[in-house]
């Protein structure tokens, strides 16, 4: 039995068609909300699941993006830890007008020579792969270079004799020396081309670098018959001295793979500065090195 104002209805004894129309009309309402509601419910956890799974594949996808550039880059960049070992030594130039004429250093001094010093340098470059078999490096370098005179004689009027022949004093200095110490440091713009041979390269480089000059030192020293003793060692002026110089470089080398990633080098090399290391004299020196440099290669 339903109660509705008032009166009482057995739905068991009552038709539709008998039921009074109230009655009819809230059956109706109820039964369409519930409907809309879970249409409404269905379309919810459709949209829901919907955008979960867009959510999903979107991310599933990136990732798979993400990660198929990186191997595509894979072989694009790479950094490299170098030195070098080998020799440093100086030429004279005369600079007449605008012209530098290399001289010979009898023409600066007849009693006067120069010889070379070992020097080294270590690096830290960045390289760009250029399609199969160009690159391009930017790097900085910390280089020390160098040069000595040779031995000026020292003859002293007590080892003279009559003749003029000086005599040897095991206690006396025979000769002087210059030891010259010149530190940089060098900011390479290289370019190499390789050659692929198996699975390793054969390459040649070149460029130009930038060369900040560091400390500029001259040691002083005495030959004996059996030792050298260094007596004093000054910073020369550096207001006389060229602090930005340009080093021309050149280099041919291998490079042997070490797996996927990883790769060692081993490269003869040849740098010359451009410029005199002094400002505004008729005589200059032009410093270069000559050696043989190894590193080692990261893919990343």
């Amino acid at each position: 039995m339903v109660a509705l104002e008032g009166v009482k209805v057995d739905s068991g004894q009552i038709s539709s068609d008998e039921a009074p129309k109230p009655l009819l009309l809230i059956l109706s309402h109820q039964l369409d909300r519930d409907f809309r509601d879970e249409l409404l419910n269905i379309k919810q956890m459709k949209t829901q699941t919907f955008f979960k799974t867009a959510i999903k594949w979107t991310s599933l996808v990136g990732l798979v993006f993400i990660v198929n550039t990186l191997q595509a880059q894979e072989h694009k960049w790479a950094i490299s830890l170098e030195s070098h070992l080998g020799k440093s030594d100086v030429r004279l130039i005369e600079r007449t007008g605008n012209t530098d004429t290399l001289l010979q250093p009898v023409t600066f001094a007849n009693i006067l020579d120069y010889q070379s010093r070992w020097a080294y340098d270590l690096g830290l470059f960045a390289e760009r792969n250029i399609g199969s078999h160009f690159a391009i490096r930017l790097g900085v370098r910390y280089a020390k270079w160098g040069f000595e005179t040779d031995g000026q004689e020292l003859i002293f009027a007590s080892q003279l004799e009559n003749n003029m022949d000086p005599i040897l004093d095991d206690g006396l200095p025979i000769a002087s020396r210059s030891f010259y110490k010149h530190t940089y440091l060098e900011i390479p713009i290289q370019f190499k081309l390789y050659i692929p041979v198996g699975t390793n390269r054969l390459y040649w480089l070149g460029g130009l670098n930038p060369s900040i000059s560091l400390s500029n030192k001259e040691t002083f020293a005495l030959e004996y018959v059996d030792k050298v003793e260094e007596i004093s060692t000054n910073s020369l002026p550096r207001n006389g001295l060229r602090s930005l110089n340009l080093v021309a470089e050149l280099g041919f080398g291998w490079e042997q793979k070490l797996g996927d990633r990883f790769a060692f080098y081993v490269e003869p090399n040849l740098r010359v500065q451009t410029m005199g290391i002094a400002n505004n004299v008729p005589i200059n020196r032009i410093l270069f090195f000559y050696g043989l440099g190894t590193g080692i290669t990261m893919k990343i």
